[in-house]
């Protein structure tokens, strides 16, 4: 190292972290709290279940919503290939209507059709 309040930490892996202060008094802070943390990690990683259980959670959320979009892409679907509802079509001559038609609604005679050239007046 070149630098005097420098040092460096080398890992089992080969991993090197060069680490640099401005004083004596901040190289020493430093060298303090790495030895209190160094080799005093705790057996139980409590932050890594509730990653995992946050990562499971998004997971099943992203699931759910995946079915759901796939349930009404199929439901479109199938509505798009049923027929459509029957409708008055043309009517045939030989042979008596069907039960499936609809028929048109009884004349009302209150109210008169409107001709083109006769402006609409709404009261």
């Amino acid at each position: 190292m070149f630098v005097e309040e420098g040092f460096r930490v080398k890992f089992a892996n080969g991993e090197v972290i060069d680490f640099y202060a401005d004083s004596s008094e901040e190289k020493q802070g430093w060298l303090k709290i790495l030895g209190e943390t160094i080799g005093h990690v705790p057996d139980s990683r409590g932050w890594c279940h509730l990653v995992l259980a946050r990562e499971a959670k998004i997971k099943s959320e992203r699931e759910k919503k995946d079915m759901a979009t796939e349930k009404l892409r199929v439901a479109q679907q199938q509505m798009r290939q049923q027929p459509s509802a029957p409708h008055e079509g043309p009517t045939h001559t030989n042979g008596p209507k069907s039960s499936t038609h609809r028929r048109q609604p009884p004349p009302n005679p209150t109210r008169r059709p409107v001709l083109p050239s006769q402006p609409q007046v709404y009261r």
